[in-house]
């Protein structure tokens, strides 16, 4: 399938707490509009197709209840950002995680959202254990940014042993898959020497692969190195 779920215009819905805002972001960014309309429902203002949501909720409903990751994702997204159902974190979790259960496309994302919700104590107990085995999962099917936070959670000992060393290995997989903070972090590792060689030349390398990646805070640590 080309398109792996949905599409999520943040702009929309200004009252989202950050995290929440993060977590929808993964939806945007391999949608393909003119071929999903839960696209169309959750990023309707930026395509210019208007999509009554209360319909595409009760489809999405029916094609999660058939066994659709993508589908369960999308109806998990709807709940956490208020889309065409009162706004429910509790059951958006509940739907990301019979989406990370299933196959096919969507799954990575919905164990991410999992994990989030785990991290974050939204809509769910915070268990940091939880959000760890769930990032390992999603990285493992995948997911760039879930490799990143995994990095995060071995640099900080966030439900896991502190180990710079795992948290280098978490971010280089991240950066490779394009994630961005995975290369700054990776980056700012190799500047202390924390898990990895010591190395200037090769943190401001990563740090100009974020950068040109288009992330502001790669751009700033590239010119504090470079200045």
């Amino acid at each position: 399938m080309g398109t792996m779920i949905v599409s999520i215009l943040l702009a929309t819905t200004p009252a989202l707490r950050a995290e929440d805002r993060a977590a929808s972001e993964l939806y945007r960014k391999s949608c393909d509009p003119a071929a999903d309309s839960t696209c169309r429902f959750l990023g309707d203002s930026t395509i210019g197709a208007a999509v009554d949501e209360r319909e595409e909720v009760a489809r999405l409903r029916k094609s999660c209840g058939r066994g659709s990751a993508v589908s369960c994702g999308g109806l998990g997204s709807a709940y956490l950002l208020g889309r065409g159902v009162e706004r429910n974190p509790a059951k958006a979790a509940t739907l990301f995680l019979k989406a990370c259960g299933l196959g096919g496309d969507g799954r990575a994302t919905s164990c991410h959202s999992l994990a989030d919700a785990y991290y974050s104590g939204r809509g769910v107990g915070r268990d940091y254990a939880k959000a760890a085995a769930l990032y390992r999962k999603a990285c493992g099917l995948g997911q760039a940014k879930s490799c990143s936070d995994l990095g995060v959670m071995y640099k900080f000992g966030r439900g896991l042993d502190q180990d710079d060393a795992q948290a280098a290995a978490f971010f280089s997989k991240a950066c490779d898959r394009g994630d961005t903070k995975g290369c700054s972090s990776l980056g700012h590792l190799h500047e202390a020497g924390e898990g990895v060689p010591r190395d200037a030349a090769k943190a401001a390398e990563l740090h100009r692969k974020s950068c040109e990646r288009g992330s502001a805070d790669g751009c700033r640590d590239l010119g504090l190195k470079t200045h």
